[in-house]
Formats: structure tokens, C-alpha cells, sequence
């Protein structure tokens, strides 16, 4: 089932970067969960080109290629800023009470990696185009109640994982404006969905592979359009971003969701 959807999520972030060196490295905008930015975001947005004023060109070429590695793990659970115990979260059988606050099922730890190849084409002074293939790979480790025997024992403590390339995203930028220190770039990119939303695995329910949850899958399911504008400067070694980055879900593809 198809059902049309628009979906606005922005982000603004204020980012000091270290500069070790001339030849200095993208800052990034890695949010507090990363289920709420998509990786292609993550990693495949720039901040700066690579022509701003005081570095020097190694080579002449338009044309670039990078591959870059993303890893992020997330333990345990809270209330707020509270962290909650095991036992706090997971519901234990009857007559403790059911309620919105304990669950039979509760992930316990994630990990995510992304290895996302980046090929770039500098089209001129202004205008450069980033073309990004992230391959995934995530896990999640659950722990369950099955002391009822509704969920079968070797569900006791389950890892369900998925892993495959993931959506691929064009990103355009127009260096807007620039002096000696400092900059403004726009960025229009599309994210489109080839990742895989049909993802299957072993979990505690009847079957073999049954339908993974949306969050393990590797694509959205939706053509994403990815607005977003930056403006950057430099002291000295010391370099300063402001940015604002967007996602617009086009159409969600509930098929699964379902």
C-alpha cells in the first residue's frame, strides 16, 4: 500500500572544527540518534568546498572519489535523561502489571556502520555535484520475557541484522558567496530509493524469516528531496560552520511498514 506523505524534519547545528593542518577534513553533523538523519545526509553534505582561499590544489582534476566509514552504537535505554535498568523496561510476567512504561521485547544495544563511497565532479567555481553509495550494515540486540512461553526460549536474548547498499543520493551545491574568510553554500539534493525495504530475519515469531522492523531496513522507501545551506569561515586554524540541512519525504511506501 502506497500513501502519500510529506515529511519535514529539519536540523541546524553550530560546529567548531580544529584545523591540524591545510588540507583539513569535512565537518559533519552527526545527530544524537542517527535514526533521525538519514546516513546520506551524515556523511554526503559538505560544508566547504575544496577551493576555499589558503589551500593549496594537489591536483587539477574535477574529478574526485573518497570512501568513508561511519560507525555508531547506541546501549541500554532512558526515561528523559534517566537510564533505566533491564528490569525497569522489561515486563515480567504476571501478576506484575502491563503497562506503557515495560515491554516483552526491548532492544538492548544497536550498531550501525555505513561505508558510503563519494564520487564528485567539480563543474565549476560555483557548482560541484557529489554522487553517494552508502553500503550498510546494522544489528540489534533484543532481550525478552519468556517465562509465559508466548516468545520461545532461544528468543531469550536475539540479534536480528541487515546489510546491503542502501539509497543512493545525487547532491548538487552552488557556492553562493564567498570572500577571504568565509562562505555560503546551497545544496538541492535527491535521495533516491534503492535501498531494500523488504529486509527479512529470524525473530520471535512464527516462521523462519519473518518481515524486519522499518528501522533495520536499508532503504526509505521514498524519493527524499534535500534542501539545505551552510555558511562557513576560518581564523586562523580554527574553522566555524552554521548549518541547516532538510529532508522532504515525496511518497512513504508503507509496504514495509505493513
Amino acid at each position: 500500500m502506497n500513501e502519500s506523505r510529506y515529511f519535514h524534519r529539519w536540523t541546524a547545528s553550530l560546529m567548531m572544527v580544529l584545523f591540524l593542518s591545510a588540507d583539513h577534513g569535512q565537518a559533519q553533523t552527526p545527530p544524537g540518534d542517527l535514526t533521525e538523519m538519514s546516513l546520506e545526509q551524515i556523511l554526503g553534505l559538505r560544508i566547504k568546498r575544496s577551493t576555499e582561499p589558503g589551500v593549496v590544489e594537489t591536483t587539477s582534476s574535477k574529478w574526485s572519489i573518497s570512501q568513508r566509514l561511519i560507525r555508531i552504537s547506541f546501549a541500554g535505554n532512558r526515561d528523559g535523561v534517566r537510564e533505566l535498568s533491564d528490569d525497569e523496561v522489561l515486563w515480567a510476567r504476571p501478576p506484575a502489571p502491563r503497562t506503557d512504561k515495560n515491554y516483552p521485547i526491548v532492544p538492548h544495544a544497536i550498531h550501525q556502520e555505513a561505508y558510503v563511497t563519494k564520487i564528485g565532479y567539480e563543474m565549476n567555481d560555483r557548482w560541484s555535484w557529489n554522487f553517494l553509495t552508502p553500503y550498510i550494515v546494522q544489528e540489534t540486540d533484543h532481550i525478552a520475557n519468556t517465562a509465559r512461553g508466548a516468545i520461545p526460549a532461544d528468543f531469550g536474548n536475539f540479534i536480528i541484522r541487515s546489510e546491503g547498499v542502501g539509497d543512493l543520493t545525487l547532491s548538487p551545491s552552488y557556492l553562493a558567496w564567498e570572500n577571504e574568510d568565509m562562505s555560503l553554500t546551497l545544496y538541492n539534493g535527491l535521495s533516491m530509493p534503492v535501498g531494500a525495504i523488504d529486509e527479512k530475519g529470524d525473530m520471535p515469531a512464527p516462521g523462519d524469516a519473518n518481515q524486519l522492523p522499518y528501522t533495520m531496513q536499508l532503504g526509505s522507501g521514498t524519493f527524499d528531496y534535500l534542501p539545505g545551506v551552510a555558511f562557513a569561515g576560518t581564523y586562523r586554524q580554527l574553522g566555524w560552520s552554521i548549518q541547516a540541512l532538510g529532508t522532504v519525504r515525496q511518497e512513504l511506501d508503507r509496504k514495509a511498514a505493513d
